[in-house]
């Protein structure tokens, strides 16, 4: 925006305006939430569709935890934000674009919905998410440069711990059985749940990915299989 726009107007009129000025016009928590939260409604856009709806340039899907199916049933162009208050709601619904850094490129590829995607960021990887519901594992640091990830300008980042079993591992309640009820919920396409393989727990620490008190006998069975093979 480059002009200052007044609410006291209506809502295709302000619309319009933010068009003229090139701004992406964003259809916020369009949808009642399931939730259950207090708050004022903000339906008006959603109700109103038939008449507004080539004048928004996206409508969110996502909104910090809550999903909006119907935007996406009925192929709007989409979009997910955090609703960004509080430090908390930094592990919400994001949007993946793939497109360059610039402001009209993002624009571009939000309003053509090409190369989008919305994803649920939280507080752990998916790898580390795992290691905190299964018994047995601790964390320490990874061997090497194993967990070494870089930027485009080649800056160097630690991208997180490794774990170890520190005693043998077990499980003791769902690990993804959560994550997937949510997803079903909002969907009645097939859910993926993604586990991390044994081998890619094992590889940021290599053989000292366990205590040898807590596999005793680990070491003899790998000599043994490398001998029978």
């Amino acid at each position: 925006m480059t002009r200052w726009v007044s609410a006291d107007q209506t809502a295709d009129d302000i619309l319009r305006e933010l068009r003229r000025q090139g701004a992406l016009t964003i259809a916020c928590h369009p949808h009642h939430r399931t939730t259950r939260r207090l708050e004022i409604s903000t339906c008006y856009l959603w109700e109103h569709r038939q008449e507004l709806a080539d004048l928004v340039d996206v409508w969110e899907a996502a909104n910090r935890d809550d999903l909006f199916s119907v935007t996406s049933l009925k192929h709007y162009p989409y979009v997910a934000n955090s609703d960004f208050h509080k430090p908390k709601h930094l592990y919400s619904w994001k949007t993946l674009v793939r497109s360059e850094k610039t402001w009209p490129a993002i624009r571009a590829a939000l309003r053509g919905n090409t190369d989008i995607a919305i994803t649920l960021f939280r507080r752990e990887s998916w790898r580390l998410g795992f290691v905190t519901r299964v018994k047995g594992f601790a964390r320490a640091d990874a061997i090497g440069d194993v967990d070494l990830q870089r930027d485009d300008a080649g800056n160097a980042n630690r991208i997180g711990s490794a774990p170890v079993a520190v005693e043998k591992v077990r499980r003791t309640g769902p690990i993804v059985a959560d994550e997937v009820l949510f997803s079903r919920k909002h969907s009645t396409r097939v859910v993926k749940a993604t586990l991390p393989a044994p081998s890619y727990l094992h590889y940021p620490r290599g053989n000292a990915c366990f205590e040898r008190g807590a596999y005793r006998d680990l070491d003899a069975r790998t000599a043994r299989a490398r001998q029978g093979s």
